[in-house]
């Protein structure tokens, strides 16, 4: 037996020792009342006009950019396009990460 497989036996092993609920964490249904009423406070703080509002916002940029009405060959032009291009892709990352962190997937 490698020392890789007594490392992984010994982790199964505590795992195995470990009851479920210690693992996970409480279930809302066995959580106290004062334990539900922060996780509700979360749910309802985060509402989906936010999720939309980033959304449109990086959709209109997003398009705004499709109408790019100066030159974008050289020069200033060209860096000025380019920045424009990195604000759309970090409004789309910021709508993701915002998205995922506050688990509004619809």
């Amino acid at each position: 037996m490698s020392e890789w497989d007594r490392k992984l036996a010994s982790i199964d092993k505590q795992l195995e020792s470990i009851s479920d609920d210690q693992l996970v964490g409480k279930a809302p249904a066995t959580a106290t009342p004062g334990e539900r009423r922060e996780v509700e406070r979360t749910r309802a703080s985060t509402n989906s006009f936010g999720v939309f509002a980033r959304l449109v916002l990086a959709v209109a940029i997003g398009i705004g950019i499709a109408f790019w009405p100066y030159a974008s060959r050289c020069g200033f032009g060209l860096f000025a396009y380019m920045g424009a291009v990195a604000v759309v892709i970090g409004s789309g990352v910021w709508s993701a990460i915002w998205t995922f962190r506050h688990r509004a997937a619809k």
